[in-house]
């Protein structure tokens, strides 16, 4: 009976974790406050806030004194499930609406003396992709999209990923549930996006550096491990392979559609057996690694050929097709 549910459950979450829309920026310690205002704490700080529409107002700090413009970006314009493709801003927000990707939200931040630029806004529950967009002339940034360098979410080292490459990468901020915002949907996202609070439940990740198929180096694949992961136990775990196309790669999955908060929650609860995740890119040719470098066939082979035999021969999974799922976004050719 326990593997039949494990069965269940373990499809049910690649399914969740595969077709999920896309969309914490961590803290750290503040240095003296401005006169006259709050401590700047560089990163994405959630605080609760009476005043907002959704609880919650989320303060994003960003430090760069050589930038002459910064914006805050993301996928946090709201849809309406009633309004079709109106497009609303964040202090509009009311039960019923979304922060969703397809347009990306824009807007100013305001640089202070010391160089810290910040803003602040009221967001929904759940896990919210944002990102800056940096013009720096010391860096030769026009435009540039970056990851928040204050978050604490793991990602690839250096530049080759494809979304480095393309300047097209995501973070992720968790904003909690508050009863004001009344709608089961938030709540639900809550349970399951946000970090476990039990950090002695929560899973690790770490980006493991391999060659593909073609030969190319300097790649890399996400791989969780549950919490508590015993490389010794002697029943093999499950896996599930998450192959991101041609508009991302192996950080996708991790940030921001969350495999290890939704895992972690999911093994909690007991709705799936704790599982090994194996995350990767697929595009392997081209010092730019653009669109052009995706191929459906060197994908197909680059995970049967190498990604399969690295993966068993370093982790204690499953070797059984029942128990090594697959599945994958924007995998079209």
């Amino acid at each position: 009976m326990r593997k039949a549910i494990g069965r269940r459950g373990l499809r049910r979450a690649v399914s969740l974790l595969a077709f999920m829309s896309l969309g914490a920026g961590a803290t750290v310690s503040a240095p003296p406050a401005v006169a006259g205002g709050p401590a700047m704490v560089k990163g994405a700080t959630v605080k609760a806030d009476h005043r907002s529409p959704t609880g919650y107002t989320v303060r994003f700090v960003y430090h760069n004194p050589n930038a002459t413009q910064v914006r805050l970006a993301g996928d946090l314009t709201l849809l309406d499930v009633n309004t079709g493709n109106t497009r609303y801003q964040p202090e509009e927000w009311q039960t019923g609406r979304y922060h969703s990707g397809g347009t990306e939200f824009l807007r100013d931040m305001t640089r202070d003396s010391k160089g810290y630029w910040s803003i602040s806004l009221p967001l929904h529950a759940g896990s919210l992709s944002y990102w800056y967009r940096v013009w720096d002339p010391t860096q030769g940034w026009v435009n540039k999209r970056i990851w928040d360098p204050a978050s604490t979410n793991p990602r690839p080292p250096g530049e080759s990923s494809f979304r480095v490459r393309n300047n097209d990468v995501l973070d992720a901020v968790y904003v909690p549930y508050a009863k004001k915002q009344n709608d089961p949907v938030l709540k639900e996202r809550a349970e399951y996006e946000l970090p476990i609070a039990d950090r002695s439940r929560r899973g690790t990740v770490q980006y493991i550096p391999y060659t593909t198929i073609l030969g190319d180096g300097g790649h890399y694949l996400g791989v969780y491990l549950p919490a508590n992961y015993d490389p010794n136990r002697a029943e093999p775990y499950k896996v599930a392979y998450l192959a991101h196309g041609i508009f991302g790669d192996e950080t996708d999955f991790m940030v921001p559609a969350n495999v290890p908060n939704i895992l972690d929650n999911m093994t909690a609860k007991g709705e799936i057996e704790p599982t090994v995740v194996v995350t990767m890119g697929n595009h392997f040719t081209g010092t730019s690694l653009g669109f052009a470098s995706y191929n459906q066939t060197n994908a197909a082979n680059n995970l049967v050929q190498t990604i399969l035999p690295l993966i068993e021969e370093n982790y204690n999974v499953s070797t059984e097709r029942e128990g090594a799922p697959t599945a994958g976004s924007h995998m079209a050719e």
